[in-house]
């Protein structure tokens, strides 16, 4: 019996990696505008380039996750699209499919930052599912960018706001969060 308590926490922490914080739906958008505020800041830090970019775009997105499940290896995270020149948010979750058991802990931050409205416009209504291309792509560049579709820049910084060596981005599904929007 002890065992099955032991199994429904551990599966509650696993899906529950880096959810937004709060009481409320308002808390709960406050924090992630927060983290996306403090990841657009560190981005810029870490190359003025993407920050110039960020300025110029149509607009960005922004998202920050927990690392592995538990019993149920994943990533989990949060992030919300801001279209430049408006108030209007999109809140949204990311979730990082296993590579493997075993394969450890990887906190890290994702940034899009799309150039055309179209683009911005497309990944509010479906989402993303990042594929191999998008981490091959990043390879050849030598560091944690990469246009991963026309229009469309991926950034990646590490647990510390560095800007990671490539993307990791293989098998990370973007999608609408019901209950923030």
């Amino acid at each position: 019996m002890r065992w099955v308590a032991m199994l429904v926490v551990a599966l509650g922490l696993s899906g529950q990696a880096l959810a937004a914080t709060g009481s409320n739906v308002p808390e709960k958008r406050h924090t992630v505008d927060m983290n996306a505020r403090d990841l657009i800041d560190k981005l810029g830090k870490a190359d003025a380039d993407a920050k110039a970019k960020i300025g110029q775009s149509a607009g960005y997105a922004a998202f920050t996750n927990g690392g592995m499940g538990i019993l149920l290896p994943g990533g989990f995270g949060t992030g919300v699209v801001q279209k430049n020149g408006s108030d209007k948010k999109t809140y949204m979750r990311m979730f990082h499919s296993p590579s493997g058991w075993g394969s450890g802990i990887k906190t890290y931050s994702v940034v899009f930052v799309f150039d055309t409205q179209e683009g911005l416009d497309s990944f509010q209504a479906r989402g993303y599912v990042l594929s191999q291309y998008a981490v091959d792509a990043s390879k050849s560049a030598g560091k944690g960018e990469a246009e991963i579709m026309p229009g469309v820049w991926m950034y990646q910084l590490d647990a510390k706001g560095n800007l990671a060596p490539a993307l990791t981005g293989q098998g990370v599904k973007f999608y609408l969060d019901q209950e923030l929007n």
